[in-house]
């Protein structure tokens, strides 16, 4: 597996689909339903702050995970 820092906000969006329906059926006052366009807006505009670093998991050739890495009190700024 190889893990690396990204700046690729589309692949993050669909990575972020599954996790984000889960919290949309645990949480469905807090979260609202995938939209990819929005969910792509957010990560790009997140990802101009140097504060955050997203890594993309990679294993034979696709992609299968990532993490963000940041401040909690700066990522509920950035909402």
């Amino acid at each position: 597996m190889k893990i690396s820092r990204t700046y690729d906000a589309s692949k993050i969006a669909k990575l972020n689909q599954s996790v984000h329906q889960l919290h949309v059926e645990l949480y469905p006052e807090r979260f609202q339903t995938y939209d990819f366009h929005q969910i792509h807006e957010f990560f790009k505009k997140v990802m101009k702050d140097d504060r955050f670093i997203f890594l993309l998991g990679k294993d034979e050739g696709q992609h299968i995970g990532v993490r963000l890495a940041g401040n909690k009190t700066v990522f509920r700024d950035s909402v």
